[in-house]
């Protein structure tokens, strides 16, 4: 009997360390090759909702009211968004619907501008906008309509699904995100650029005017770039792109707005507009992080980057402690 339960011990130490090496091993290959990047990071606040089936997406923050809004969706679809305040507190949890009924969309990217929050529906091709007052004013838990949902569809051959959102000085820019084969994008927006990269996917910019519905104005130029873009964020010249997907490593690419070249003109959303790359010629510096950044923005010179691998959907994140929002000091990539 003795000997048996000296075996059971045995076979459940060895399991144990097994399991510890693999572990170990794991956060070390994840976690060494992007060293750098967490030297030169702080835990900003914990993601909400990640071990209650939300999986974070887009970020943004409001001065205002003082609060980084979170929208995602949890892992029945519904969308969700979540405002967590300046001394990293979850504030509320908002339930995101349109017509009253619950929004089942990737909830990718959201953006705020005055009276209105832009959330990104993804293969929808629509932008969704909401009040921005009725979310502040909402109780925990409450239930939110969408205003409008902003059509980026013209036609069947001529579209744009959204996955990321920001305001860039007075203009609105909404980008799509291309993989191939998972998500396709329109022959139309694939273009080569003048260094022989080969964009595959297109972002359009929509000038914010306060006489135009939902301060939304027509598109007035376009820009080419790379495929997994997840987030873009702009400051002082210089556009930032977090681009990733899967286990595969993330990274933040800064490109200066000044050396963007027009290399043609697209039609898109059944307007000719002038097309600016992004690629090598414009290229500052291209930052390893780790896998699943989400979208960014920069705030008091910190890039801050989303992250949804810690979410219960995916859950390797819980072990590299990636269930924070980070925040790196800008130099870091530019």
């Amino acid at each position: 009997m003795k000997i048996k339960i000296k075996k059971i011990i045995t076979i459940i130490i060895t399991i144990f360390i097994g399991i510890c090496v693999i572990i170990f091993s794991f956060r070390s290959y994840f976690m060494l090759s992007v060293n750098d990047y967490y030297n030169n990071s702080l835990k900003a606040f914990k993601i909400p909702g990640i071990n209650d089936n939300f999986v974070g997406q887009g970020l943004d923050y409001d001065p205002i009211s003082e609060n980084f809004f979170v929208s995602g969706y949890q892992t029945n679809n519904n969308a969700l968004l979540y405002l967590v305040n300046s001394h990293y507190k979850i504030t509320k949890q908002i339930k995101l619907y349109e017509n009253d009924i619950p929004l089942k969309i990737h909830s990718g990217g959201i953006t705020i501008y005055k009276d209105y929050v832009y959330i990104a529906g993804g293969n929808t091709a629509n932008l969704y906008i909401f009040s921005y007052q009725e979310i502040i004013e909402a109780k925990h838990k409450a239930k939110i309509n969408a205003l409008k949902s902003f059509s980026l569809k013209y036609s069947n051959d001529d579209y744009l699904n959204p996955a990321f959102v920001f305001i860039n000085e007075k203009n609105l820019i909404v980008g799509e995100f291309f993989k191939e084969k998972e998500y396709p994008t329109l022959k139309s927006h694939k273009f080569v650029t003048l260094d022989d990269s080969y964009n595959q996917a297109l972002a359009l910019s929509f000038p914010l005017k306060e006489d135009a519905s939902f301060y939304l104005d027509e598109p007035d130029c376009a820009y080419s770039i790379p495929d997994l873009v997840q987030g873009m964020a702009y400051d002082k010249g210089i556009f930032y792109l977090s681009t990733s997907y899967g286990l595969n490593f993330s990274y933040i690419s800064s490109y200066s707005k000044a050396n963007l070249i027009k290399i043609n003109y697209v039609v898109a959303l059944n307007k000719k507009l002038p097309l600016y790359a992004f690629d090598s010629l414009s290229l500052i510096k291209k930052r390893k992080i780790p896998p699943m950044s989400e979208e960014i923005i920069i705030l008091d010179d910190y890039l801050y980057t989303m992250n949804e691998s810690a979410s219960n959907r995916y859950i390797f994140g819980k072990f590299l402690s990636a269930s924070y929002c980070y925040k790196t000091k800008i130099t870091f990539f530019s």
